[in-house]
């Protein structure tokens, strides 16, 4: 690596020395520049910040020691090697008792001014690799918090508002998360942000200037943990009773410094979700509830705003079953097993009207029917696929909730989400599995005189009977059964065509026993009777 140095030394001469004796290219050391006297080296030294100062202890202005001292001052973590006189001596040891790397006494030494430029050059670089290593372990140790927070905001959610047995004191809770709550007061406040508006690109920036205002705001007030999820920032607060006042105003605060931000990025809808206050910790999770809640009530009120849980606590309640009950919900699961597209419209606007009526309820019960909806029919199909797709989906239906502004609004987006995802689904479905399909037909056309049942084509390609015939007749256009009659028809008006075989035997000839009911299939599939297709096409026949 390269080291820069800057020279200060009253005495041309003595510089001149300096710049001849060093080896400076071995020693990969590059001269910034060179002063005079005090003041200038102070000036230059700001402006320049270099690695290494070799200074006389006597200058005019500043001498070495005052030199030292303004550095420092500074903040600037230059090294220092001092040149001093015998009777200077004195000097030096107050020198070194500021940190200075080492002194020179004069005349200089070509080999002792080498190798105190080698050692300094080895310090540096130790102190920067000690830095290096500093950072990394405080970086690891900040992305291991940010971890636990995670986890602690995860298992709050979890908890959906219950107490928090397991965490009866703030102890138990700072142990098992590595928090440092003290007992006092608690409080959460949820944020969304509608950042489609934003200016492309710019998201992560953002995030940064969110997590700057927190800090500027929160920090000196109370102790607080932040996590960003799908849906939005959770603030956990933990403060003093006595600054409740004094929080309530911080949050004010937090909303109008995040809405300044529209200036630099353009515009965005904010809410902000605050629980109320709770005076132990294993409140939290219902604070947490009580803050999303409050969020929602965005869907009732107007949004871009602060809204607290006792604006909703005491609206009209309403239960999950009043909306969707027991047979609604298989319906539903069927739907979105077998690709019923026009059964789940019909079905959603149901709950478009039933939830017409409950528009202005408490929005936390319209929270609790949406992940209903999406933990419960959701995975009928996610469930199977990867840890990902799963993460991937819940995260693209918390973006389009916090559109929302109503309660249709939300059930209109769950709808138009799963019908786009399963039809998505359905086309990939059609793509990878339509090979089973195109076996099927080639056995079917090669077989058609055997015994056929979709249940063994099915279990063949390890598909539910329901879903191999739903895909078949997506792929094919017709059902599997219609599809076989189809070949067999076929065929059996080649064989009356090309042969003398009598109706009998022909029937036979293309899987069907019973002679009789070969003649109801082909004539309603044909119009006429077997006897009589032969009649009209060849003029004859035996019978």
């Amino acid at each position: 690596m390269r080291y820069r140095i800057l020279i200060a030394d009253d005495e041309t001469k003595i510089i001149q020395l300096i710049e001849q004796l060093g080896h400076w290219e071995e020693l990969g050391i590059e001269i910034v520049a060179v002063c005079n006297d005090g003041a200038e080296a102070i000036t230059q030294i700001r402006a320049l910040k270099p690695d290494i100062v070799l200074t006389d202890i006597k200058m005019p202005n500043y001498d070495g020691i005052q030199l030292i001292e303004k550095t420092r001052e500074a903040g600037i973590d230059s090294h220092f090697i001092v040149l001093s006189g015998y009777k200077y001596f004195d000097y030096a040891r107050s020198a070194i008792q500021l940190g200075v790397v080492d002194y020179l006494l004069k005349p200089l030494d070509e080999a002792q001014l080498n190798k105190t430029l080698k050692k300094t050059c080895l310090m540096i670089e130790e102190k920067q690799q000690i830095n290096i290593e500093n950072q990394q372990l405080a970086n690891y140790k900040r992305q291991e918090q940010e971890r636990m927070n995670e986890k602690l905001v995860h298992y709050l959610m979890d908890m959906d508002g219950m107490c928090l047995k397991d965490f009866p004191d703030v102890q138990a809770l700072n142990q098992a998360y590595h928090t440092d709550f003290e007992d006092g007061c608690f409080r959460c406040v949820y944020i969304t942000i509608d950042l489609d508006s934003l200016l492309g690109g710019v998201e992560s920036l953002f995030s940064e200037k969110l997590m700057d205002s927190m800090a500027a705001i929160f920090k000196g007030r109370c102790r607080y943990v932040s996590v960003s999820e799908k849906r939005g920032t959770i603030i956990l607060l933990n403060y003093a009773g006595t600054k409740r006042d004094d929080i309530k105003q911080a949050i004010s605060a937090l909303y109008y410094s995040i809405k300044n931000l529209t200036e630099i990025y353009g515009n965005f809808i904010l809410n902000l979700g605050v629980s109320l206050e709770k005076e132990t910790v294993s409140l939290l999770s219902q604070a947490l509830k009580e803050a999303i809640v409050a969020e929602w009530g965005r869907l009732i009120f107007f949004s871009d705003r602060v809204l607290e849980y006792d604006q909703v606590k005491a609206l009209p309640r309403f239960e999950v079953r009043d909306l969707v009950n027991t047979q609604m919900e298989e319906d539903l699961k069927n739907c979105i097993r077998y690709f019923q597209f026009e059964e789940m419209g019909a079905l959603f606007a149901q709950l478009y009207k039933a939830a017409q009526h409950y528009s202005n309820f408490y929005p936390g019960d319209m929270y609790d029917l949406m992940m209903y909806l999406e933990n419960q029919i959701l995975p009928i199909h996610i469930k199977q696929e990867s840890h990902e797709e799963w993460e991937r989906t819940c995260y693209e239906l918390a973006v389009a909730y916090k559109k929302a502004r109503s309660f249709f609004e939300l059930l209109k987006i769950q709808y138009l989400y799963l019908e786009k995802w399963l039809r998505e689904k359905l086309k990939e479905m059609q793509v990878n599995q339509g090979k089973p399909v195109d076996e099927t037909k080639k056995y079917i056309q090669e077989h058609y005189a055997e015994s056929l049942s979709l249940d063994t084509f099915a279990d063949k390609f390890q598909l539910t009977s329901t879903y191999f015939s739903k895909l078949f007749k997506a792929e094919v256009g017709i059902g599997f059964s219609e599809y076989v009659i189809h070949i067999r028809i076929e065929k059996a008006k080649d064989l009356l065509l090309r042969t003398n075989e009598s109706i009998k035997t022909i029937s036979r000839m293309v899987g069907y026993p019973d002679d009789k009911y070969f003649a109801r299939i082909f004539k309603k599939q044909v119009g006429i009777k077997p006897s009589d297709f032969r009649k009209v096409y060849t003029g004859g026949g035996a019978l």
